[in-house]
């Protein structure tokens, strides 16, 4: 059986495993993400503030200090914890778009956070130092004074409210928002729910019957707060699927598989690490570390493509065979000359890349002043230049999905829910010309399993209307010169 110290030691390391996990995450959302978006600076701060408590506890517990920063060391400790669980409240209720509970009950939270920072980081006002019973740096007694009681007071009951937020926030959300929610959220709350059993309501449960805070002596204690710390790694992985699979910040997709592979990779190095760790445990033995190697080496490359394998069919499916499909459907498009053929072509390859109904697909006739629906045929359908609706559109971008204005406001916003409700669409694509004018209008209806659109249905649309917007311009000058010719040779028969 290990002994304590083994045992100590194991937690430790996975613990220093988590940190650099979380950092490497940390990084790369980073630098793939848009930081335009309060949200997703919401999340970067709750991140961040996560990394820098896991990494102040691992000091408090794995690193023996001198006396005289020890009760300074535990405030930044306490403190953080209090941050992580003030930022985790104000993120929930951010992703329920303030819904629920009002801002005075957000305010009065900050300031009693603020306070408990503010006393937890006072010298002798809550820490004032430490006992060691033992020649280690785990095995020892927390000197507190009374008020660290109302640290836990006060932070105990946001479990609940938390919690409260994010049930009714999923259960009124729908489409995107209600996907983001389910991964991010529900990693948070897994996060979360574990970090505050762990490090909230064990130690307060425990002063409740002892009386007494001397919490830091027993080394099941130190392996229920490094669990907490631990617990943090639901909330990055949630957050990268969701972040991946369903546009919670703004990322590129270039990258994306970057992102995946790059993630994964690390877990895989986490694992193997773990086990070599703890098989070298029990033999104390090097061979360990031949042996582990030596597997790497021979089944490293089998295993990496079964992994990818993995990956590509919960984050890539079929992508591969799309982005074929992509090309072959923009190479036939660039091919035709005839409008009405372009038209019906245009629809078709848009229904190869999404299994969603295409509503109406408007092209300009500069001519008239005006956008006329050449699908469905026969329709009669007019949109004019001068609808005010055209500047929003373009400041939103070439593809507006209506589950994204769900998590905005303002006027534009709502001019163009309007707009996609007449014409029974939940995406609509543009089209650009020369002088990013606009040269067509896509409506697409929802999806017909009622899901949201995912990255790449949404990077494959695109793909179509942007590579076929040069070819689209002769087709409208074709089409405009010819049925020019037709109404002059009609007149001059008269």
């Amino acid at each position: 059986m290990p002994t304590e110290a083994q045992i100590v030691t194991l937690f430790g390391g996975i613990l220093v495993t988590t940190i650099v996990f979380d950092i490497i995450l940390f990084i790369w959302t980073a630098y793939i993400s848009k930081l335009k978006e309060k949200i997703t600076r919401l999340y970067f701060a709750l991140f961040s503030i996560i990394i820098f408590w896991e990494m102040a506890l691992w000091i408090g517990f794995f690193v023996k200090t001198p006396e005289r920063i020890n009760p300074l060391l535990d405030g930044v400790v306490f403190s953080l914890g209090a941050l992580v669980i003030f930022l985790a409240l104000y993120f929930v209720w951010f992703l329920s778009n303030k819904k629920f509970i009002s801002k005075n009950v957000i305010i009065f939270f900050g300031l009693a956070i603020f306070a408990l920072c503010f006393l937890c980081l006072t010298p002798g006002a809550i820490f004032q130092g430490r006992e060691y019973l033992a020649n280690n740096t785990y095995n020892y007694v927390m000197k507190a004074t009374s008020l660290l009681f109302w640290y836990y007071a006060v932070l105990a009951p946001l479990l609940f409210l938390i919690s409260y937020i994010f049930l009714r926030a999923y259960k009124k959300s729908r489409g995107l928002e209600k996907m983001r929610l389910k991964y991010v959220g529900f990693g948070l709350m897994v996060a979360l729910v574990t970090a505050m059993i762990t490090a909230i309501w064990v130690p307060l449960v425990y002063y409740i019957f002892t009386g007494a805070f001397e919490i830091g002596g027993a080394t099941g204690v130190v392996i229920l707060q490094t669990i907490a710390a631990i617990s943090t790694s639901f909330f990055s992985l949630f957050s990268a699927y969701a972040i991946t699979r369903y546009r919670f910040m703004d990322i590129k997709v270039v990258l994306k598989k970057s992102v995946v592979y790059g993630f994964s990779l690390c877990v895989s190095v986490l694992i193997v690490s773990a086990i070599t760790y703890f098989l070298y445990f029990y033999t104390h033995s090097f061979i360990v570390f031949v042996f582990i190697l030596f597997l790497v080496v021979l089944f490293g490359d089998h295993l990496k493509q079964k992994q990818k394998n993995f990956l590509d069919g919960i984050f890539f499916l079929d992508e591969l065979d799309l982005s074929k499909l992509v090309s072959k459907k923009v190479r036939k498009l660039n091919s035709i000359q005839e409008l009405e053929k372009f038209v019906a072509e245009l629809q078709k390859s848009l229904r190869g890349v999404v299994k969603a109904e295409v509503k109406n697909i408007f092209i300009a006739e500069r001519e008239h002043n005006r956008f006329r629906s050449y699908y469905p045929k026969n329709t009669k359908k007019i949109i004019s230049f001068d609808e005010d609706i055209f500047p929003y559109l373009l400041i939103e971008g070439s593809i507006i999905v209506e589950d994204e204005l769900d998590l905005r406001r303002g006027d534009g916003v709502k001019k163009i829910r309007k707009f996609l409700k007449t014409y029974e669409a939940s995406l609509v694509g543009i089209i650009l010309g020369e002088e990013s004018k606009i040269q067509a209008l896509v409506f697409i209806g929802a999806k017909n399993n009622n899901t949201t659109f995912s990255t790449e249905e949404i990077s494959n649309i695109g793909e179509i209307l942007k590579s076929s917007g040069d070819h689209l311009s002769s087709v409208i000058y074709w089409h405009e010169t010819v049925e020019g010719l037709k109404i002059q040779f009609k007149e001059n028969a008269y």
